[in-house]
C-alpha cells in the first residue's frame, strides 16, 4: 500500500463539541492522497467514538493520552507515527474548505525550497455563522521572514510544513505552552522558505474555550525560549544584535498590554 503524502494533525482536547465537522471537512477534501493523524489529549468517550467512527471508512491513526499533556507534547507524538512527507495542521473547532490540501501540495511541488505554508482564514461564530472579519495573513517569502523576526505571521491551524524539517528543528518545544507554533516557525524559518497563500484555506473558529495562544500573558523561561529562536533567525537575515533585541521587547510588551 502507497503511503500518503499528506498526514493531517489533529490534537483534541476533552471539551471539542465541533470535532464531526472538522473530521467531514478533511474527508471532503479535493485532495485524496492523505491520512489522519488524531491525538486524543485527555479522556472522552465521545471524541474516541467520533474519530472511532471516522476510521471506519478513512485512514486514521489514533493516540490517546490518559491525562492531558498539552498541545506540544501532544502534536510531537501526533508527528513520531506521521507517513506524509507533508503534515498539514488543523484543530478540532476549524473547518477545512475544500481545496486546501490540493493547493497547498501544489505549492509545495513547486518549489522544493519551501518549508512552511499557511494561508488566511475565515472566520466564524460558535454556530458556524461566517462574520465580517476575516484572518488575513502577509504573503511572499521575504515579506513573511522579515514579519516573523518581531511577531507570528501565519495561523497555525492553517500550515502545511515538510516532516523532516521540523524533525530536524526539534519539533515543537514544549516550554512554549503559549507560542509553540511561533516558535517553531522562527526556528525553521533558518532552514528554509516560509510563505502564506493569499486566499483562505478554512473557517477558524471564536469561542470562549479555544487555545487563545495569541493573547496569554506568557511565562519568562517562554520568552526565553522565543528569544533564543528570534536570535538564530535574526543573525541569518543579518540583522543586528539591537534590532533583535528591540524587536522582542516590542514583542514581549504587547503580550501584557494585550490584558
Amino acid at each position: 500500500m502507497t503511503e500518503p503524502l499528506v498526514s493531517f494533525l489533529l490534537p483534541i482536547a476533552p471539551r471539542s463539541p465541533w470535532l464531526a465537522e472538522t473530521l467531514e471537512s478533511i474527508k471532503n477534501q479535493s485532495y485524496k492522497n492523505w491520512e489522519l493523524i488524531a491525538v486524543l489529549d485527555g479522556i472522552s468517550p465521545h471524541n474516541l467514538n467520533v474519530i472511532s467512527q471516522a476510521a471506519i471508512e478513512n485512514p486514521v491513526q489514533i493516540l490517546t493520552h490518559d491525562l492531558s499533556l498539552g498541545i506540544s507534547k501532544s502534536l510531537n507524538d501526533g508527528l513520531t507515527i506521521a507517513n506524509g512527507e507533508l503534515i498539514a495542521r488543523i484543530d478540532a473547532d476549524d473547518i477545512n474548505l475544500p481545496t486546501r490540501i490540493e493547493q497547498q501540495v501544489q505549492k509545495f511541488a513547486e518549489n522544493p525550497k519551501l518549508v512552511l505554508l499557511g494561508g488566511s482564514a475565515l472566520v466564524i461564530d460558535e454556530n458556524g455563522m461566517e462574520l465580517e472579519e476575516s484572518k488575513i495573513v502577509p504573503t511572499g517569502c521575504q515579506s513573511i521572514t522579515s514579519r516573523l523576526l518581531l511577531r507570528n505571521a501565519l495561523i497555525h491551524p492553517t500550515v502545511m510544513f515538510r516532516k523532516n524539517v521540523v524533525e530536524l528543528a526539534g519539533g515543537y518545544n514544549p516550554t512554549c505552552t503559549r507560542t509553540e507554533d511561533y516558535d517553531l516557525w522562527l526556528r525553521i524559518a533558518t532552514m528554509g522558505q516560509v510563505d502564506n497563500l493569499s486566499n483562505p484555506v478554512l473557517k477558524y473558529r471564536v469561542h470562549s474555550n479555544q487555545h487563545t495562544s495569541g493573547s496569554a500573558i506568557i511565562t519568562y523561561s517562554e520568552a526565553k525560549q522565543i528569544w533564543q529562536s528570534r536570535k538564530a533567525l535574526g543573525r541569518k537575515l543579518g540583522s543586528s544584535y539591537l534590532k533583535i533585541l528591540i524587536f522582542q521587547l516590542i514583542w514581549f510588551g504587547n503580550r501584557y498590554l494585550k490584558k
